[in-house]
């Protein structure tokens, strides 16, 4: 059966959006407003061609590789791609389930936490009092480990956190979120300790499982479209953008495609050449990859910050240069980054045939990643799984200055 295509809808949005630009500057402090809603519109059909890889790792023979993941690392070994009908189905339904789960993410669950009033199944709970619960503090770890990599760890810790517990963390933390002095439409002038929602994700810590990049997962999630609950404006209170892996090594590593791409790339890495780079993973920022995949951080405050003041410097830029109407989010930051992670399944460059990129091998994909400046891995966690979560959550200094980042 055939590999499916990114929908029409996709392609037409991009379409319609500025040409094709293809000598467009990624990097962080030079991507352009128009090449950043480019890059955006790619969304849905990198989400959607990333899990139909994750689900076509999962049915490969068996005995095609004993280190075999589920996830994209580069171990992953890919060698078979044409799949029966019930096999379709299959990579249908994962592909469709985990959508779901990203649109209720980024869409559907934003605006309910500040909308809910509480019915009194909590002792001593108010009324309209913005709060998340347990089952929803699953979803998101569930989102969490199925955008990046898996790890059932820290999925049983979070369903250890009582019901009573979660909603005294989470309704203290949203309590505390700062707001904006700015009231142009939600943004802020000035970066500033005094918007670093640090109390916030102290709120958050008795809850197992949530350590820093976690936490700053669910208060980017409350502050993700988050209306004011009386007059049903946008809210003052800060965006929070989310401490993932994708926009950790675009902004504070600067890792990001940096060469043109063309049908003859994937051509030369399908007969067994690397064209300009290879698959030996001595890409961009690899001494940042552990070999497992992860990233080799210690998500921690003191890195955290670090991508907090990234973010706001490009939001800020990005609005800026956009005019009165421009409203680039966080989410839509992150999204991006994304997006560039995982550029090769993204179907930005319109030469280059995504159909053909599933059908490689994970070696091939690996090539055409550093071919393109790329760097795999996974979206790491805040928990190495033999520790606690204790002891990630101080705020250590940072590994190195930005400089010594920079590839």
């Amino acid at each position: 059966m055939a590999v499916n295509t990114p929908s029409p809808e996709d392609t037409s949005e991009r379409e319609r959006d500025e040409p094709f630009d293809a000598e467009a500057d990624f990097h962080p402090k030079r991507i352009t407003a128009q090449t950043f809603q480019r890059l955006l519109t790619c969304y849905n059909t990198t989400a959607q061609n990333v899990q139909r890889r994750k689900a076509m790792l999962k049915l490969q023979p068996k005995g095609d590789s004993k280190k075999r993941k589920t996830g994209s690392g580069s171990d992953a070994l890919i060698t078979k791609t044409d799949f029966d009908t019930s096999e379709e189905r299959i990579i249908k339904d994962q592909m469709e389930k985990y959508l779901d789960l990203d649109r209720w993410r980024y869409e559907g669950l934003p605006g309910l936490v500040w909308q809910r009033k509480q019915q009194g199944d909590v002792e001593g709970a108010a009324e309209n009092e913005a709060r998340f619960t347990s089952e929803e503090l699953c979803r998101i770890m569930e989102w969490k480990t199925k955008h990046g990599r898996p790890r059932p760890a820290l999925m049983g810790m979070i369903r250890s956190n009582q019901e009573k517990l979660v909603f005294k963390c989470t309704s203290t933390a949203l309590k505390s979120l700062p707001t904006v002095k700015d009231k142009n439409k939600g943004k802020t002038t000035t970066i500033s300790e005094e918007v670093f929602p640090k109390q916030s994700m102290d709120d958050l810590s008795p809850l197992r499982g949530v350590g820093p990049a976690t936490a700053s997962l669910i208060l980017s999630i409350a502050t993700t479209n988050a209306k004011d609950e009386e007059t049903g404006e946008e809210s003052e209170r800060v965006q929070v953008p989310f401490f993932s892996d994708d926009t950790y090594l675009w902004l504070c590593v600067e890792v990001y495609p940096e060469s043109s791409a063309s049908p003859e790339t994937v051509r030369v890495i399908r007969n067994g050449g690397s064209g300009a780079g290879s698959g030996s993973g001595k890409g961009p920022g690899s001494k940042f990859i552990k070999p497992n995949g992860e990233l080799n951080l210690k998500y921690n405050i003191a890195e955290y910050r670090e991508l907090w003041e990234a973010c706001f410097e490009l939001r800020e830029r990005l609005n800026g240069a956009g005019g009165a109407d421009a409203t680039i989010s966080m989410a839509d930051i992150e999204k991006v980054a994304y997006v560039l992670r995982n550029i090769a399944l993204s179907g930005y460059y319109p030469g280059i045939d995504v159909q053909e990129i599933l059908r490689m091998s994970a070696e091939q994909v690996e090539a055409l990643s550093v071919r393109l400046g790329e760097c795999e891995g996974g979206d790491g966690d805040d928990l190495p799984e033999q520790k606690n979560e204790s002891e990630t959550r101080g705020e250590k200094g940072s590994r190195s200055s930005k400089k010594t980042r920079k590839t």
